[in-house]
């Protein structure tokens, strides 16, 4: 097996969440419950601004410069149906 499928099959096999965020705040990778946590499936949610996941009106820009230098950060998101987690 590569490394690039022991890394597919980790993330598929993560019982968390995972997000993979480009440095512009868009997701290019979810494994799957990180799909069922946001209520989307993987083809809906890749793509999108992590923005459009959080509360409404949330300032992100300081939190994800945090972020940017120290590689650490938790937010609240929204679920598709506006149910936050």
């Amino acid at each position: 097996m590569s490394a690039q499928q022991e890394s597919e099959a980790l993330l598929a096999a993560a019982r968390d969440a995972v997000f993979v965020i480009d440095d512009v705040r868009n997701v290019v990778d979810a494994n799957p419950a990180g799909c069922r946590l946001l209520g989307l499936p993987a083809h809906d949610l890749l793509g999108r601004r992590l923005d459009d996941f959080l509360d409404p009106g949330a300032d992100l820009e300081t939190p994800w410069r945090s972020f940017l230098d120290s590689g650490e950060q938790s937010r609240r998101v929204a679920s598709a149906s506006s149910t936050v987690r």
